[in-house]
């Protein structure tokens, strides 16, 4: 089985690691980048693919604040907040994203998490086609006419 590309953006070194150590210990199938910053992780979200997203959640960092409002558009995978001491995530992001805590991280957490996400983001996939298909349909129904 190949292994799930995963993105962490963390700019605590020892969150990364503690991250890191339950992943590779519950589950070594995942293929990690860490990015440090922002600027790397906008370089690497340009270069590369990913299957999962985790993101350190510092709410009164300005720079991760911009950083999120260009992220937020373009999210289309499943992407978690970890945040300290049951942080609030802003409700700007909620409806793409989810957020652990850092202290209570484990695998059974950001699995649910993951599903949850993937569950959601393929309604929301799905939603934006029938939209289109029903946004269309009054142009289609008005050219059709009893006459043909």
């Amino acid at each position: 089985m190949e292994k799930l590309r995963l993105l962490l953006i963390e700019e605590e070194a020892q969150d990364y690691l503690r991250v890191r150590r339950v992943l590779d210990d519950e589950f070594g199938k995942f293929n990690i980048d860490w990015a440090p910053n922002y600027d790397s992780a906008s370089k690497l979200l340009r270069k590369n693919s990913y299957d999962l997203q985790l993101i350190g959640y510092y709410p009164r960092q300005s720079e991760q604040q911009k950083f999120l409002v260009q992220l937020y558009p373009t999210i289309t995978i499943p992407t978690i907040f970890l945040t300290k001491n049951n942080e609030k995530v802003s409700n700007t992001w909620l409806d793409k994203t989810d957020f652990l805590s850092k202290e209570h991280f484990s695998w059974p957490l950001l699995e649910r998490a993951i599903r949850y996400l993937a569950k959601i983001l393929a309604l929301q996939q799905v939603e934006k086609k029938f939209r289109v298909i029903y946004d269309n349909a009054f142009e289609f129904i008005g050219l059709v006419n009893t006459k043909g």
